[in-house]
């Protein structure tokens, strides 16, 4: 949201439930959907406001799906079913709403068959609503288990299909693009690049790769028990380094080493899927994306036996990781509500790979379809939730500046190679990305510390709102990420301007955090990119208000200038996204020269046994610049993380809920900036009605 002046109503609880609902009468009659909804959810959640609030909660979710807005919707259903008000009837018609949803909106089958397998158990359940319960449980299965599409599904693809480039190469680029790829390849920058990390690992890579070499997986038992197994040698990204020496360079004593690289991946895959684990034990899945396209690149040098081989082994292994995902440790592959980085995600880039081939078309035209139809979906979600602001999903720029972008980049880069569309201009959350960027990081003291690549000098800092490390508050080394926007709007003025105030340093360097080894060849395939600056140092923000509202992500960042000893400031307040988020509705972060008040706790490994901070302390209101309203033996609300051990602790005083608070004011000016927020909705009922805290 724009500077300029925000107030909704506020009014003690006893009358907002009738007030909010009838505004939201008024609204969506006046056709206002939007602002309507918001009203029926304020009204939703307003603190003792009896039984009549759950129907103000399904006149939200009607027009959420109206609008599109599917996650949402999903999200305000299963409030309903939780809340302690609703009948049993009205659990049953939120799970019969969220069921569908789920199945038809979001493509979710876990969630569906969840909600479908409780509305069966509900006894107030209808005929009706149970009959299509078991449709649904049916449809689930079958997407999961079968290679079937319906006449419908099949009128998906069939026009989709029919514009794919036949021949190969046509993942990342193709035969049309690849001058464009060598002209990239020849700049200072990217030649510096391409001997410092993707030659070395391509001369590295075995000529003749053991199957098992004594690494270690891992898997998860049927009790959800984390164990470590043998795993297979995984070759993909070796393969891929290999196929691009030899497609750049012209050395054909690569192309046999990234054949043989690649037959040996295609028996890891099956191997991976019998030990269950993930291929290469790589949570992310970038190199088996590896794999397919260094199989794509090379697929007019390879005999039919080896493409029969390979191609099938990684098409069934993508297809395998839907049917039985149980067997995986299963990074969070939800497209509409998460970085989309995963087994899942890997669907549309085999079906893309192979089909045409005459490897199993039945298989890649189910991943083809299924593939495209997660992705749109995440796209969909993304525009949605930046609007004219911004974000990524996520306020934990660990997440939304690094691995959250990677799934919409590789998505769009296939439609440019394959289909020959650029869609990137039409992308909102690519277009304000930047804006986010220029908003979240602090512009503080010059800073430096050694990586793997030498010596890096920082001047950027992080607020740390929700699951960021917390540790120096540096900020993510995003140098690299926000310069890849500009392959996809290099025509964008605005775009350009905002990402080159954000790099301190040379993106073509990067540190090696986040860890380059997981998708070192990309920087290489983006042959799109503007020139870089001769020299990099102290990044120069000039923005035209001192605050922004960041609305759909629920955090106003507000500062006097964007030089070192200016002051920055956070609140937060509207929070409706739940994706890494903590209890800290109402808190606030301030930096003056260093942080004066900052946002505690830390994420410090899920390797170190450090479930008892991050599920007692570092995700709850305590951590946080907020209200503490105690209440004796208050049970301690579920964190993301499961613990190893239970521990029994009780909530300190703390919020509930993740989200469901309301920013009730908001305005800034070239004097002041002014925000106020209610956080009673995020509060248990029992002991909170008010919670307005006003930041100035």
């Amino acid at each position: 949201m724009k500077k300029g002046l925000f107030f909704a109503a506020f009014c003690l609880p006893a009358a907002l439930l009738a007030a909010a609902s009838s505004e939201g009468d008024r609204l969506a009659a006046a056709g206002k959907y939007r602002e309507a909804a918001v009203a029926y959810q304020n009204a939703f959640y307003a603190p003792d406001s009896g039984k009549s609030r759950i129907q103000c909660g399904f006149k939200s979710i009607a027009l959420q799906r109206k609008m599109k807005y599917y996650n949402q919707a999903n999200d305000l259903a299963n409030a309903i079913v939780r809340n302690p008000d609703a009948t049993a009837a009205e659990k049953a018609q939120a799970l019969a709403i969220s069921m569908r949803i789920s199945l038809d909106d979001l493509n979710n089958l876990y969630t569906a068959s969840k909600a479908a397998g409780e509305l069966l158990k509900n006894s107030a359940a209808t005929a009706a609503q149970k009959a299509d319960a078991k449709k649904v449980l049916a449809d689930c299965s079958r997407k999961k288990n079968t290679a079937e599409l319906t006449g419908a599904e099949k009128a998906v693809i069939a026009p989709l299909k029919k514009k794919i480039r036949q021949e190969h190469p046509r993942i990342f680029f193709n035969k049309e693009t690849f001058p464009l790829l060598v002209k990239h390849f020849q700049r200072p920058d990217v030649q510096a690049y391409y001997k410092k990390y993707v030659r070395p690992l391509a001369e590295k890579a075995p000529a003749d790769p053991p199957l098992w070499s004594g690494k270690k997986g891992q898997t998860k038992t049927p009790d959800s028990r984390y164990i470590k197994v043998d795993r297979p040698d995984f070759y993909g990204t070796d393969a891929a380094a290999c196929a691009l020496v030899y497609l750049l360079e012209g050395d054909k004593t690569f192309l046999p080493k990234a054949i043989r690289l690649l037959e040996v991946s295609a028996d890891a895959v099956e191997e991976s899927y019998k030990a269950g684990v993930l291929a290469g034990d790589d949570y992310y899945s970038n190199t088996v994306l590896y794999a397919l396209a260094a199989y794509d690149w090379l697929w007019n040098e390879m005999t039919p036996e080896q493409r029969q081989k390979i191609g099938k082994a990684l098409l069934d292994y993508s297809f395998r990781s839907e049917k039985d995902g149980g067997r995986f440790v299963v990074s969070v592959g939800y497209p509409e509500a998460a970085g989309f980085y995963g087994i899942r995600m890997l669907k549309w880039f085999a079906g893309l790979t192979v089909t045409g081939d005459g490897i199993d078309e039945e298989r890649a035209d189910k991943l083809l379809y299924e593939g495209y139809r997660d992705h749109e979906i995440m796209l969909h979600a993304r525009n949605q939730l930046a609007g004219d602001d911004g974000g990524l999903v996520s306020t934990a720029n660990n997440y939304s500046m690094a691995t959250y972008l990677w799934s919409t980049y590789n998505y769009l880069a296939t439609w440019q190679s394959a289909f020959g569309m650029e869609r990137g201009p039409a992308m909102a959350h690519l277009r304000y990305f930047p804006q986010w960027a220029v908003w979240s990081m602090i512009n503080g003291t010059r800073r430096e510390w050694n990586s793997g690549s030498g010596k890096i000098t920082s001047y950027l800092y992080d607020f740390g709102c929700g699951d960021t490390g917390n540790t120096t508050n540096t900020a993510v080394p995003a140098d690299l990420y926000l310069y890849e926007i500009l392959h996809f709007m290099p025509n964008d003025a605005e775009a350009n301007r905002l990402v080159m105030s954000c790099i301190s340093n040379n993106p073509m360097d990067p540190p090696e955090w986040p860890n380059i080894r997981y998708r070192v060849l990309t920087p290489m395939l983006r042959y799109n990119l503007p020139p870089l600056p001769q020299e990099f140092g102290r990044p120069v923000f000039s923005l035209k208000s001192h605050a922004r509202f960041f609305e759909n992500f629920g955090i106003i960042f507000m500062r006097s200038g964007s030089a070192p000893g200016d002051t920055y400031a956070e609140f937060v307040t509207n929070k409706k996204i739940v994706q890494h988020r903590h209890y800290d509705a109402n808190s606030f972060a301030i930096y003056k020269y260093d942080f004066l008040a900052l946002d505690t706790g830390t994420r410090i490994g899920f390797q170190r046994d450090d479930y008892e901070h991050l599920n007692a302390y570092y995700a709850q209101t305590v951590a946080h610049n907020s209200i503490l309203i105690h209440m004796p033996e208050e049970e301690m609300p579920h964190y993301w993380v499961t613990p190893r051990k239970r521990f029994q602790y009780f909530s300190h005083g703390g919020q509930e809920r993740t989200t469901g608070d309301r920013c009730v004011a908001y305005e800034t000016g070239e004097f002041f900036t002014y925000a106020a927020g209610d956080a009673a909705p995020v509060y248990s009922a029992k002991k909170c009605k008010t919670a307005l805290r006003q930041f100035v």
